[in-house]
């Protein structure tokens, strides 16, 4: 499937997960904070771009890249060359 004007298709090499994400993951709270949703754990993911929209022009196919996995489907700042 192709990638629409602005989307970047992503391989995910990893994910790092940290101990707020593991007692979210066990416990199902930290602190006062209740989960109460569906939650995305991990945060810090690595990847190469296999796939660009005609609109993207910071990126190009077979950069590695480092991005924040909580956005899917809206805008963020790609950190590429890590």
């Amino acid at each position: 499937m192709p990638c629409t004007y602005a989307e970047v298709q992503i391989a995910v090499h990893s994910v790092g997960i940290c101990g707020s994400d593991v007692h979210y993951l066990t416990h199902g709270a930290i602190g006062d904070f209740i989960v109460s949703a569906p939650m995305l754990l991990g945060h810090e993911s690595s990847g190469t771009v296999t796939k660009l929209g005609e609109g993207v022009m910071n990126l190009k196919v077979g950069k590695v890249i480092i991005f924040p996995v909580f956005y899917t489907c809206h805008s963020f700042t790609i950190n590429a060359g890590y």
